[in-house]
Parts: C-alpha cells; sequence; structure tokens
C-alpha cells in the first residue's frame, strides 16, 4: 500500500529539520524482498550521493511478524534502511507509522554518521604514503639511528608540533596526546632500526589524529608537515647524510 501524500510530506520535512535539502533524495519503487515480501514494490527513499536507502511499507501481516516488531509500537509498516545504527543494514516489522517515522530519523543520522566521520583506514594509507620507499627500498638497511639523526629526530618532532600549534588551535589535552606519541617516537629511534621507526612513525600519527580527536584541517595539516621536516628521511628510499 503506497503512503499518503500527508505521510510523504512527512518524510520531506524530517530530511529538512535533518539538515539535508530534499533535492539530494528521490523516491524509487524496489522489490520488497529485504523486508519478506519478495515479488512486491515497496517505495524507498534514496539518498542520491551515497545510495544508501530507507524502505518503508504498509502490509497486512501476520501475528509472527508482528511479534518480530517494537513491542511497545506494533502495527503493520515495515521498514529497511541502510546504514543501520548497529549494522551496515536493518529491518524492522510490524511497527506503527510513528515508529517507523522515528526510523526515518535515525537512518538520517545514520548517513551524516557514515558521510562526515573521518575514514581513519584512508589516514593511514595518507599516512603511510611517505614512508613507503624507506621500507621497501632494497638499498636501506634497517640499521640503528646515528646520534646526531636522534637528535635531527627530536628537532623534527618539536618543529611538527611547533608548526601544528601555529596553525591550529589545540587545547591541553590534544597536545598532551600528541606530545606522548613524540616522546615514544624518541624513545624508539635510540632502540629500533630505521626502517621499524618509519612504520612506527605512521602508526604514532595516526594514533595521534584518533586520541586527540583532531579536525579535519589538523589531520591534513599534521601530514602535510611531517612529510616536509622528515623530508630528508624518506627522500627517494634513501637516507640523506645527517646533518654535521
Amino acid at each position: 500500500m503506497s503512503l499518503l501524500r500527508s505521510q510523504r510530506n512527512d518524510i520531506y520535512k524530517a530530511v529538512q529539520e535533518a539538515g539535508y535539502h530534499p533535492r539530494d533524495f528521490r523516491w524509487e519503487n524496489r522489490d520488497a524482498e529485504p523486508i519478506g515480501f519478495e515479488g512486491s514494490h515497496a517505495e524507498t527513499l534514496v539518498h542520491a550521493p551515497t545510495g544508501f536507502a530507507f524502505m518503508i511499507m504498509n502490509a497486512s501481516i501476520g501475528p509472527r511478524e508482528r511479534s518480530m516488531g517494537e513491542h511497545d509500537s506494533p502495527g503493520d509498516y515495515l521498514t529497511h534502511y541502510e546504514p543501520g545504527t548497529e549494522s551496515r543494514s536493518e529491518a524492522f516489522l510490524g511497527i506503527n507509522l510513528r515508529s517507523a517515522k522515528s526510523h526515518v530519523y535515525k537512518w538520517l543520522g545514520n548517513i551524516r554518521r557514515e558521510t562526515e566521520e573521518e575514514d581513519l583506514w584512508a589516514q593511514l594509507a595518507q599516512a603511510s604514503a611517505p614512508f613507503g620507499p624507506v621500507v621497501t627500498s632494497r638499498d636501506t638497511e634497517n640499521t640503528p639511528f646515528a646520534p646526531d639523526e636522534i637528535k635531527r629526530i627530536a628537532a623534527g618532532l618539536e618543529e611538527v608540533k611547533a608548526q601544528l600549534r601555529a596553525q591550529v588551535d589545540l587545547d591541553t589535552r590534544q597536545v598532551a596526546a600528541i606530545e606522548e606519541g613524540f616522546a615514544a617516537l624518541i624513545a624508539a629511534a635510540q632502540k629500533i632500526g630505521r626502517k621499524d621507526w618509519s612504520l612506527m612513525l605512521g602508526g604514532v600519527v595516526l594514533g595521534v589524529i584518533a586520541n586527540a580527536a583532531l579536525p579535519p584541517e589538523a589531520v591534513k595539516g599534521l601530514f602535510h608537515i611531517v612529510g616536509q621536516v622528515f623530508r630528508w628521511l624518506f627522500q627517494q628510499g634513501r637516507f640523506l647524510p645527517p646533518l654535521g
């Protein structure tokens, strides 16, 4: 059974209230297999930029399906949406219209979560990019750092911290997270080889991003600064002579 015009309008308003523009969404009729009515069609609201969709259907269902719904809001509505709150997709069967509308808001919030949250794995790949030549170069052995190289590393980390603080307004907790990570790097430079340390640097950068909850502009700035300050270490997969 199709939604009433007023019901569609309520969803239109929900989209606006969630901070989206309705033009970024479109209605489609899709196979209702995800909610147990294969071969039937269910109205489905699609978020065009991502392809995430919310399926809703009003149908007569039996006691078994109704028992699978939310016990405090039984009814004849069925929903299926992606992304879900705790899984990639979620379905709710045998719920009333009020509950179905509440799931629209949850779905819209889930879209925002998936589109605005930082992709930490992508950041790790970006952070690791300058280190790849060092790690894979056959001409570079995992040799210990010389004392003057360790001093250069310590100075470089101080430079990274100073430049980042100049670019971004960091609070006390964020500064503490950065200092903790950098202190571990300085200590490690005295114990492990340069290839291992380069890998550790990538991991620490990502850890600083997560622990300090850095904003997007700070994340981009941190990657750039680290790449510039330690260019002497990564350039062309070979280590340049230490400062004299």
